[in-house]
């Protein structure tokens, strides 16, 4: 009788300890789930934050309390980690990815494989040798470069991973590169390592509804800004597609190997002397059409105190921007052309360096980038980029420093990332890495 006593009452703990276990399961998995809605709820409201032009870091710096239908709120902290100076920073708020140089966006068969090199070596931690590496993963050929490595590298030393040769996904997939190790591409607790340096998904969303300075019928895009932007401004667009500006001739004989912007092999002065056209041909005010569009619109800056050279009906004139270029104007001028025009018929645009959140380091990959230019950019950020304008407005940049190098800069992506701290009222956390992505044409 005692044995069958003691085994009920061992089986009764037994039940009770498991439906107490049950319990406590039961409780975590919905705390579990309460996290999980948490998550999704600070997500979709940093997404609409971000997609009102929203600050990533001013307006995700304090912790936000998120009410839920318990009346339990959740508390929502975000966090990056950023380079400054030389070593791994974390901050409030999330990180453009523009403040990385995109490997996506590199010109890998230029021909030229130093200059196409000189894009990564200024980075910490890669060489010469590195950087060919580098560039022989995700260029399209097999052909080794001067100092790299391809296919016949890797599997003669029985390696399973070979280069991809084409785009890469992920910034991870450059652990297998001849030469990289876990510390070059991951750093240290305080010291940054590649990965906070490269990415391959930074981009910008071009807004609808602009005109695309580029585009190859110039009777319509003078027609356009002639509606949006007047009459002066519609013919000196048209003056420079068709001519070119002067001061875009003394950069090039400045910049032998800058990036081309469809800049032809004539000189401006042989567009110029072309005979003037016949009356029943094609015109825009005295502007002959005849002549292509040969000069793209690299950046705003190649309109903003710019001049062109260009026959008007029988007259040869020098035609002034209507867009002032000094100091105290060319923000100004920058808004105002930004708000009508773009240089890019893409929606989506990879690549560009933000202003305001790469480190010197990125910005002087940059081709022929000046290193003070760099580094006087990142003290200006104290007082504030409204614009790549603010530079000349502020005194860190010249005119013609930003004509040079604007095609490659830029403000804000529509790329950002961090990472997400969530605490319910109990003390139960989650921690998640988020990847925004505001590019889509139906934000």
């Amino acid at each position: 009788m005692l044995v069958v006593l003691v085994l009920l009452s061992l089986a009764a703990a037994t039940f009770l300890s498991t439906a107490v276990e049950d319990a406590g399961v039961s409780h975590l998995l919905l705390e579990r789930d309460h996290l999980l809605l948490g998550r999704n709820s600070a997500c979709e409201q940093a997404l609409v934050q971000l997609q009102r032009d929203g600050d990533p870091v001013r307006d995700f710096a304090a912790p936000i309390n998120i009410p839920t239908g318990d009346g339990r709120p959740l508390t929502v902290r975000w966090e990056h980690q950023h380079v400054s100076r030389g070593r791994l920073i974390s901050s409030p708020g999330l990180l453009d990815e523009s403040a990385k140089l995109n490997l996506n966006a590199i010109p890998t068969e230029t021909g030229d494989p130093v200059r196409e090199r000189a894009w990564l070596t200024s980075l910490p931690g890669i060489d010469d040798r590195l950087a060919d590496a580098i560039l022989d993963w995700i260029d399209s050929d097999a052909t080794p470069r001067p100092l790299g490595a391809e296919q016949s590298f890797y599997t003669s030393r029985n390696r399973n991973s070979l280069p991809p040769n084409h785009q890469l996904e992920h910034v991870a997939q450059l652990a297998d590169v001849r030469g990289m190790t876990p510390t070059l591409l991951w750093g240290t607790d305080d010291t940054p390592g590649l990965a906070h340096y490269l990415t391959v998904t930074s981009r910008e969303f071009s807004k609808p509804g602009r005109i695309d300075l580029n585009q190859s019928d110039l009777g319509k895009l003078y027609d356009e800004l002639e509606q949006s932007a007047g009459p002066l401004a519609a013919q000196f667009v048209l003056a420079y597609r068709v001519a070119g500006s002067l001061e875009l001739s003394e950069e090039r004989s400045r910049f032998p190997h800058a990036e081309e912007s469809g800049l032809p092999d004539l000189f401006v002065a042989q567009e110029r002397d072309r005979p003037t056209a016949g009356t029943d041909r094609p015109v825009r005010a005295g502007i002959s059409l005849d002549v292509p569009g040969t000069f793209r619109v690299r950046s705003y800056f190649d309109l903003i105190g710019t001049s062109v050279r260009i026959r008007v009906g029988t007259d040869d004139r020098v035609l002034s921007s209507p867009w002032p270029g000094d100091p105290a104007s060319c923000e100004r001028s920058w808004q105002d052309l930004a708000m009508v025009a773009t240089c890019s018929s893409q929606v989506v645009a990879p690549g560009r360096v933000s202003l305001r959140s790469a480190p010197a380091s990125v910005l002087r990959c940059l081709p022929d980038f000046p290193a003070e230019l760099a580094l006087a950019i990142e003290h200006s950020r104290r007082r504030g980029l409204q614009n790549p304008a603010s530079l000349v407005a502020n005194g860190t940049a010249s005119l013609e420093q930003l004509r040079r190098w604007g095609p490659y800069l830029t403000t804000q992506g529509a790329v950002f990332s961090g990472t997400l701290h969530l605490r319910n009222a109990v003390g139960l956390p989650l921690t998640e890495t988020v990847l925004f992505d505001i590019s889509s044409s139906d934000r």
